[in-house]
């Protein structure tokens, strides 16, 4: 069977992939991207949030893709905050049945279980769902170097996995962190007037501040 790809993400029916971040915001903007794509593909999607607020999941979906996620095709959003998805399988398998879900996306295996035990009864929850016929996606901030086929880091997820990767932190955070603006010397001598005006406006702002309250410690280096 060919394998097919969703924003660079591999992915097959029935089979298990596992997306790599180190970033809580990069797993959120990029499970929310690809959960629409999967949905513009004519795939009713269940996203399942585990590393953030319902509020802030459901905001950046809803801000950036619109709120009309239950007209068919679908995404369904869902958050499990305390630990426990496998604990909430019957609320999943109906969404699941009634929802006629194609694709289940688990944005935070870290988040998902707060113990070693639910987060085995979760695997094989996983592998159940996989059974139907159902693509599952989960992200992941495990640190190393996990490998398809492979115990060693996330044990049997990693190893029941068709395929890993890992998404680009960098790309994805871009347009959400505001970047300070670059500043430019055309001299040495405009440098050292920079570094003036910013001490005197630091001792500006100490004046204002209640005593023993005054901002220190900042200067420029050269």
């Amino acid at each position: 069977m060919k394998t097919q790809y969703i924003n660079n993400v591999p992915f097959l029916a029935g089979e298990l992939t596992l997306v790599k971040s180190d970033h809580a915001e990069a797993t959120m903007r990029h499970s929310a991207l690809v959960s629409n794509s999967f949905r513009k593909a004519g795939l009713n999607v269940l996203t399942i949030n585990c590393g953030m607020s319902d509020r802030r999941f459901r905001s950046h979906y809803y801000d950036t893709y619109g709120e009309d996620t239950y007209t068919r095709p679908m995404v369904m959003l869902k958050s499990s905050e305390l630990g426990d998805v496998v604990g909430e399988r019957e609320s999943i398998d109906q969404i699941c049945r009634e929802g006629k879900i194609g694709v289940v996306i688990l944005a935070g295996w870290e988040f998902a279980s707060s113990t070693r035990r639910r987060r085995d009864r979760l695997y094989f929850y996983l592998v159940e769902l996989m059974k139907r016929g159902i693509i599952v996606i989960v992200y992941t901030q495990t640190a190393g170097n996990p490998i398809a086929g492979k115990m060693p880091v996330l044990g049997k997820l990693s190893a029941r996995a068709f395929e890993i990767v890992e998404i680009d932190t960098t790309k994805i955070l871009e347009g959400a962190v505001k970047k300070p603006p670059v500043i430019v010397w055309e001299s040495h001598d405009e440098m050292v007037k920079a570094e003036q005006g910013v001490q005197q406006l630091l001792k500006n702002i100490n004046k204002l501040q209640p005593h023993g309250q005054g901002i220190s410690g900042f200067g420029v280096g050269v």
